[in-house]
């Protein structure tokens, strides 16, 4: 079965082509996910909650959730890549937050 906008109305999803490094921000009113299709991205992360910082390798095939509220930025990425993005509930065009993500 394919979902689509009228099967689930609050997903958003975007395909992101050679995706290079993003300013870090975070999602107060949605999650988010990351699934790499192609290439390979670099993330670092900053959790409010518990003062927690991450860094780590997506590749092909693999995903990382980010729950609202949690700092993410892309910091590095393979020249060639395919990134699936999905929101949950959808993004409406509000509700991203600029931060700034550093290493402890």
């Amino acid at each position: 079965m394919i979902l689509s906008s009228s099967d689930y109305s609050k997903l958003n999803v975007a395909i992101c082509l050679n995706i290079k490094p993003t300013i870090a921000h975070y999602h107060p009113t949605f999650d988010e996910i990351y699934f790499v299709l192609d290439g390979w991205i670099d993330l670092k992360t900053y959790d409010p909650a518990a003062n927690r910082y991450a860094e780590q390798r997506l590749g092909q095939n693999e995903m990382a959730l980010f729950p609202a509220g949690l700092h993410h930025v892309i910091t590095a990425s393979s020249n060639v890549n395919r990134l699936c993005v999905l929101m949950i509930p959808g993004f409406t065009g509000a509700g991203s937050v600029g931060q700034a993500v550093t290493a402890t």
